[in-house]
């Protein structure tokens, strides 16, 4: 048979969860004491442990190929896909020096969360993310749960921060950014998964006006902006593609697409 794979639109990430409610695992200091508020809200925090994550080792070592290590939630040449904006350097030693400059050089004691039912090698992953994060100050327990019980959680802020994934099959960035990372308001449907509460009014304003914009380049642009505004505070942190493979028998050709 031949293999035939391309980059996907559903994206693996991490989101850490600026309000956490009464019931989430508490993020601690080493002897047990709780952190309040929560040290994942300081960007410093946030860039230390995104640039912790090994990406490509995950891919190529623990996906075996059946994802794509990316710094965005699109594939490259999509649609509003941010053309500068690569796959994260890996950089242990850097991420440290944040963590100290964030206020936490001796790091803390914190919980990751993860569905072990919903997507191939998610609860893997997350043991992987939670080693990186370890070596760096940051001892992570992995949580894996039954999906029913993960979203019951999730969608009551009951993480620290969780490893999901979210498809985009409009294949533009619009979709996530409504419903990931938009402030949630039940009156117009927007931040409908945003488990975490993150919101940024620069953001919202952004993403209302590239919804409304109907000229494809005007759009785009606005989409790209909003998206880096994203990825630049950190708001959540995109690990890696899920990649869509087909085989056939050999010698029939197929161009494999997301």
């Amino acid at each position: 048979i031949d293999i035939h794979a391309a980059p996907g639109g559903r994206v693996a990430y991490i989101n850490p969860i600026f309000a956490p409610a009464e019931g989430a695992p508490a993020i601690t200091d080493h002897n047990g004491t709780p952190i309040e508020p929560t040290p994942l809200r300081s960007l410093k925090v946030r860039q230390a442990l995104s640039i912790a994550i090994n990406r490509q080792a995950i891919a190529e070592r623990l996906l075996l190929g059946t994802g794509t290590a990316t710094g965005q939630w699109l594939p490259p040449g999509s649609f509003s896909a941010v053309p500068e904006i690569g796959v994260p350097a890996h950089d242990p030693a850097r991420a440290r020096a944040l963590l100290a400059e964030a206020g936490f050089a001796d790091g803390f004691r914190m919980t990751l969360s993860t569905a072990n039912d919903r997507t191939p090698y998610a609860t893997e992953v997350a043991q992987a993310v939670a080693q990186m994060w370890t070596r760096i100050g940051v001892q992570t327990t992995v949580d894996a749960v039954p999906f029913t019980i993960y979203t019951q959680r999730g969608s009551r802020q009951q993480f620290s921060a969780y490893l999901g994934s979210l498809n985009t099959p409009s294949m533009e960035a619009g979709l996530l950014l409504r419903n990931l990372l938009m402030t949630p308001d039940r009156t117009t449907g927007a931040g409908t998964w945003n488990w975490s509460r993150y919101s940024n009014p620069e953001l919202d304003a952004l993403t209302r006006r590239a919804l409304s914009t109907v000229d494809d380049t005007a759009r785009e642009a606005l989409l790209i902006q909003a998206a880096r505004v994203a990825l630049e505070d950190v708001a959540f942190i995109p690990i890696y593609q899920f990649q869509n493979v087909w085989a056939s028998r050999m010698g029939i050709r197929y161009d494999a697409r997301a």
